[in-house]
């Protein structure tokens, strides 16, 4: 992010254009516990920003000031909602405020009303071209920026770009396995596109395309929150349950330390649909919460010894 320019202020009192408006102050209390210590710069330019609120003034200086106002707040929702009035009021070709968005958002990548004004501007212009590219940009800054990722969510879905996200999203695997940004952004790809949603081709795909990083790096927490998911939403036949359970034991003797495989496992024994529910098992999976608790993820101790007492309710009910 680039250091924001100084702009040289000069006192709007002293601006011809501004003599016939009287600045309306913020009412201070003596009973406040503490008074806000404003720049003067700040104080007059919301002093006169107040006073075009009250007016109702959408006008192209009324225009200049809201940016006057983002510039020192950008945080201000007031000042955004006022200024899409302004817009809509002047016809204002917005093409040329998302060339303004581009460079507020530079300097203020986490601000929620940016993103949000963003969302506005492409609304209203019904046009998505330049979101791909302007989100690409602001992950070269931060890749796990929330702000980018949920408005490129949006877009995609509202404006149907979702041809080759699937590809892109791919590239942030290449230097990460463990990058959650980028698994929660395939999940929303694959189960929210109408070409891929409820595909069973596609369901097996994400299972084994998740399998596959999880080989590379057994204990990665995202790879294995996404393989179960799509193990709990795929329509999965029998055989092909019995053979990625199969893979998942062989992963839990081999990485007798990693608490995914006997997690996974847990799930597996002791819920019905799955075809593995028997004594035998849930004898298993209560041994599997003495090992997580006791030694291979004991940060959650206390979840793991209250699954046991579930797991043995069930096992005393059912056997």
């Amino acid at each position: 992010m680039e250091k924001q320019e100084e702009i040289p202020y000069e006192p709007l009192s002293k601006l011809p254009e501004w003599k016939d408006i009287q600045p309306i102050p913020q009412k201070e209390s003596l009973k406040d516990p503490c008074a806000i210590l404003y720049s003067p710069q700040f104080s007059e330019v919301m002093d006169y920003f107040r006073a075009i609120l009250q007016k109702k003034e959408y006008s192209e200086r009324a225009l200049k000031l809201t940016t006057e106002v983002i510039r020192l707040n950008c945080s201000n929702y007031t000042v955004w909602e006022y200024r899409r009035g302004i817009l809509e009021h002047l016809k204002i070709d917005l093409n040329t405020e998302l060339d303004y968005l581009d460079k507020v958002i530079e300097q203020h990548p986490k601000n929620y009303q940016v993103w949000t004004h963003r969302v506005w501007v492409t609304t209203k212009l019904n046009s998505g071209d330049r979101e791909k590219a302007f989100t690409e940009i602001a992950f070269l800054n931060d890749s796990k920026n929330y702000h980018a990722w949920s408005h490129r969510f949006w877009a995609i879905e509202y404006f149907n770009l979702w041809d080759g996200e699937l590809e892109f999203i791919d590239k942030f695997f290449e230097n990460d396995l463990r990058h959650n940004s980028a698994w929660a952004a395939r999940f929303f790809v694959a189960t929210q596109n109408g070409k891929l949603k409820n595909d069973p081709k596609i369901q097996l795909q994400e299972i084994e395309f998740s399998l596959s990083k999880i080989n590379l790096t057994c204990n990665n927490e995202s790879a294995w929150n996404y393989f179960i998911s799509f193990f709990e939403i795929a329509n999965l036949d029998q055989q092909q349950i019995n053979d990625l359970v199969s893979k998942i034991e062989t992963k839990k003797t081999r990485h007798r330390f990693c608490p995914f495989p006997m997690s996974f496992l847990i799930r597996v024994y002791s819920d019905k649909k799955f075809g593995y529910f028997s004594k035998e098992n849930l004898e298993k999976a209560i041994t599997f919460c003495d090992a997580l608790s006791d030694e291979c993820d004991t940060i959650r101790k206390a979840y793991w010894n209250y699954k046991k007492i579930g797991l043995e309710k069930i096992l005393k009910e059912e056997f």
